[in-house]
C-alpha cells in the first residue's frame, strides 16, 4: 500500500486576537502586551475536508477509509511581519489534535508578545530534547499522550501520528486494516515506525 499522507495531515487556519492595544501620541494604533493566539487544524484530504467513515482516493488508486487521525504539534514558533520571531514555551507547545475531538483542533496560546504576525512554524512529534527531561520533566504531556494513545510504552517513544482505517486496492476490492504510526526511539535514535497493513 502506497499513499501520500501529506494529503491527509494539517492545513492550518490561524486567528489571531490580541486585546490590548493604545494610542500614541500621533493618534497612530501601537500594538502592546500579551494576548492568546488560536491555531485552528482543519484536515484536508486533497480539496476535501476531512472525514472519517468517507471514501477517499489517492493518486495510486487506492480507496482510503480512515478510522482515526490524531497528531502530536510541537516547539511553534510565531514570526513577525518585521522578521522577528517569538518561540512558544516549550513547557507551553505541546499539543494532540485528534479528528475525533473536535476542541483539539483549536490550539490556544496564551501570553503571546502583541505584533502582527504573518506566519507560523510547528513540529510534529517530541523533540529529543524534551524527551531526555525524562518522565518528570514531561509534565502532565505524558499522561496526556498515554490516554490518547499516542505511546508505544515510555521507553518506546510518543506516537507522533496515530492513523489509522481500511483500504482496497484496484486489484482486491476487499477492504484491509491499515495503522500508520510514525515516532522516533530517543535511546537508540532510529525511526520507530509502523506502516503496514493489517491481514
Amino acid at each position: 500500500m502506497k499513499f501520500q499522507l501529506k494529503h491527509t495531515i494539517a492545513i492550518l487556519a490561524i486567528a489571531f486576537l490580541f486585546t490590548s492595544c493604545s494610542n500614541d501620541d500621533n493618534n497612530e494604533e501601537t500594538i502592546s502586551g500579551n494576548g492568546a493566539i488560536t491555531l485552528e487544524f482543519d484536515n484536508v484530504f486533497k480539496t476535501a475536508n476531512f472525514a472519517f467513515n468517507t471514501n477517499y482516493t489517492n493518486s495510486n488508486g487506492e480507496v482510503l477509509n480512515v478510522t482515526k487521525l490524531k497528531y502530536i504539534v510541537s516547539n511553534i514558533v510565531l514570526t513577525k511581519e518585521d522578521g522577528s520571531t517569538f518561540i512558544v514555551p516549550k513547557s507551553e507547545s505541546y499539543f494532540i489534535v485528534d479528528e475525533s475531538i473536535e476542541e483539539s483542533q483549536d490550539i490556544t496560546l496564551l501570553n503571546i508578545p502583541a505584533g502582527n504576525y504573518k506566519s507560523v512554524q510547528f513540529g510534529i512529534g517530541v523533540d529529543r530534547a524534551q524527551w531526555e527531561l525524562g518522565a518528570d520533566g514531561q509534565g502532565d504531556f505524558l499522561a496526556k499522550a498515554q490516554t490518547a494513545g499516542m505511546m508505544w510504552a515510555w521507553t518506546g517513544g510518543y506516537k507522533f501520528v496515530n492513523f489509522e482505517g481500511t483500504f482496497t486496492t484496484p486489484t482486491n476490492t476487499t477492504p484491509t486494516n491499515f495503522k500508520v504510526h510514525t515516532g522516533k526511539t530517543m535511546v537508540s535514535g532510529v525511526e520507530n515506525t509502523i506502516m503496514q497493513p493489517l491481514l
